[in-house]
């Protein structure tokens, strides 16, 4: 079983304590990668998985519903061209979603990978 200690340590002059695992302080190198791997995997990697998964079905289902009403197959309505150009902006706000969710949490994973 891991034994976590309070460690002290000063940054831009000022004291600050953190809780760390004893076997990652004293230089376990596999414990620290089983750590931080499974820390990476379940606090970005899954989730960022499953937002795309799930937003991108939403996407999927959004773009594939048909045109309710009449009219021509050929002739497309305005109604028809509004509500396109409501899809794309819908498809583009999920895009920037899910990159911004991406770009927010890299820095802390690279941060922790590094310690």
């Amino acid at each position: 079983m891991a034994r976590w200690q309070v460690l002290e340590f000063e940054e831009n002059g000022e004291w600050r304590s953190t809780c760390a695992n004893e076997r990652i302080v004293y230089g376990d190198l596999h414990h620290a990668r089983v750590f931080y791997g499974t820390f990476f995997a379940f606090a970005f990697l899954i989730p960022l998985v499953a937002v795309s998964l799930l937003y991108g079905a939403m996407v999927r289902r959004l773009l594939r519903n048909s045109f309710a009403g009449g009219g021509g197959a050929l002739r497309r309505t305005d109604k028809q061209t509004v509500s396109s150009r409501a899809k794309r902006r819908v498809t583009r706000l999920v895009v920037i979603v899910v990159v911004i969710f991406a770009a927010c949490w890299m820095p802390m994973q690279v941060r922790v990978s590094k310690l």
